[in-house]
């Protein structure tokens, strides 16, 4: 007799996971292939956030400072039509790893792009010798180009102060 279509289904799904060595839960192996689709976000506003504290490294147990800063872009949707009109909050974060990783153990993304109600926020990771150079360029800054997986995976993304039709999708 055939397994329940809910248990084959489960099967599928737990064949792309494995153990996450020791921790509770599962870590993905595989890399989500699948159509990548562009988006452009006309930016209306920015602004820059920083954060500093201390607390517990939850991998040493040990105290160590903490410092956060995010850039942040409002604006738009203009590209795919389809989206045309919804709000975006793109938030760019700092992340010292990127400029010390090893290139060629890139990760299969940059970011993530969230498609909540009312405001679509897409946050993108970018390597925390960008941040100052951005900052004294920040307003002057137009257009958030990015591409994006159907499950939210963002696989690239550019800042323009101009852009072409043809990049606008015609419109």
């Amino acid at each position: 007799m055939d397994e329940p279509r809910w248990k084959r289904r489960l099967l599928q799904r737990l064949d792309g996971l494995t153990p996450n060595s020791g921790q509770i839960g599962a870590k993905r192996v595989r890399v989500k292939e699948g159509p990548v689709e562009a988006f452009v976000m006309q930016i209306e506003s920015w602004e820059w956030d920083y954060s500093f504290g201390v607390g517990p490294d939850w991998q040493t147990k040990q105290w160590r400072s903490t410092e956060g800063r995010n850039v942040k872009f409002r604006g738009i949707l203009q590209r795919p039509n389809r989206f045309r009109g919804k709000v975006v909050q793109l938030t760019l974060m700092p992340n010292k790893a990127i400029d010390e990783s090893d290139p060629s153990s890139a990760p299969s993304g940059i970011g993530h792009l969230w498609r909540t109600r009312p405001v679509w926020t897409p946050q993108v990771s970018i390597p925390a010798s960008a941040l100052t150079p951005l900052l004294v360029v920040a307003d002057k800054f137009r257009f958030a180009l990015f591409e994006a997986t159907a499950e939210g995976d963002i696989r690239n993304f550019t800042l323009q102060m101009t852009i072409d039709d043809e990049q606008l999708g015609g419109v």
